[in-house]
């Protein structure tokens, strides 16, 4: 295996680890899960048929094998990554935003699916606030408004989408 190689199955190997923690973390707090079928799964799923194409390309050099099998680890990982409501916050692609960070948020429903706009602080960061959207199934936008109005119905209100 040569030196590329190696540095590229480190850091795909590094990657995967990272995302399946984060995978096992969400998984043990997350009730209600976001709409699984999204563009952005939907391009790396088509990433991931590659990296399973370069594995029977390359049979036969085990160092291309092992750096697509890894590479194809870490896509799986961060296609399993979903976001979703949890008690006390949501999780955005594996990062857990609580719900005393949110300054406010809406909903609205559109054809099949339930968008929930968020605008939160980051204690981390200095710079203002960001906004982010969950993307639900419709079949739960009832589950999903009751336990937004309970947990931070306060901070309701109409934004600019």
């Amino acid at each position: 295996m040569d030196f590329f190689n190696l540095v590229l199955t480190g850091i795909f190997l590094a990657i995967g680890i990272w995302l399946g923690t984060k995978l096992l973390r969400m998984k043990k707090y997350v009730k209600i899960y976001a709409k699984f079928t999204t563009l952005t799964r939907l391009m790396f799923l088509v990433a991931l048929i590659f990296a399973i194409l370069t594995i029977f390309i390359y049979f036969g050099n085990i160092g291309e094998m092992i750096r697509s099998v890894i590479m194809a680890f870490a896509i799986l990982m961060f296609i399993y990554l979903q976001d979703g409501l949890c008690d006390e916050g949501f999780f955005i692609v594996g990062n857990y935003i609580p719900f005393t960070e949110v300054v406010d948020f809406d909903y609205k429903t559109d054809k099949n699916k339930f968008i929930v706009y968020f605008s939160y602080k980051d204690d981390k960061q200095k710079s203002g606030n960001f906004q982010t959207e969950v993307v639900f199934d419709i079949k739960k936008a009832d589950v999903v408004e009751k336990q937004l109005k309970e947990k931070i119905g306060k901070k309701y209100r109409r934004m600019k989408k």
